[in-house]
């Protein structure tokens, strides 16, 4: 939510966070209905912050070959923690084969959850090294420093002035 904060508030951009949902095995009538969706944005920066792109980055670069991905990277502890939090009751299960955003993982859901995390930074190391000049995976740290924000603004070709700069967003803080 914080990164997508930021990207949002910035002039002519429109940046939503989880607006586009994808399964994590591709889907193509999925992919067609949200890559639409996502190209139907207005602004001269469009994106939506969301960890299910990590499959779809090939399909996006397809359609939009000037896209940038930015992977915001966070303590796998701290997404354990907040994911069991955030999905008690719900169907945010990465065991569970209805929730098909999630991989699917023969264990309990706190080690499918920290597994997903293996996963999802391994593929995004993969996208960071095939793709180094339009992926760049970043610390959650990046967005309370000045340098932090000003490196992700510059990376998304977003101008870096005084009036755009947001540090230390917490939009999400409080809510597990």
């Amino acid at each position: 939510m914080s990164l997508a904060h930021l990207l949002d508030s910035q002039p002519d951009s429109c940046v939503t966070h989880e607006a586009c949902p994808l399964p994590w095995e591709f889907d193509a009538q999925a992919w067609d209905f949200m890559s639409q969706k996502l190209l139907g944005y207005q602004g001269e920066i469009i994106g939506d912050v969301g960890y299910y792109w990590i499959n779809y980055v090939d399909s996006l670069l397809d359609i939009l070959p000037q896209a940038v991905f930015v992977c915001l990277k966070r303590e796998k502890d701290e997404v354990i923690i907040s994911m069991w939090d955030y999905s008690r009751g719900l169907n945010v299960n990465p065991a569970d084969p209805w929730y098909r955003m999630y991989p699917l993982y023969n264990a309990d859901r706190k080690t499918a959850i920290g597994m997903m995390w293996d996963d999802y930074y391994e593929i995004a190391e993969t996208m960071k090294n095939k793709y180094p000049d339009i992926f760049k995976i970043v610390s959650m740290n990046d967005l309370n420093t000045d340098e932090g924000v000003s490196s992700i603004l510059r990376f998304v070709g977003m101008p870096d002035n005084i009036q755009n700069r947001i540090v230390g967003i917490k939009a999400n803080a409080g809510k597990s």
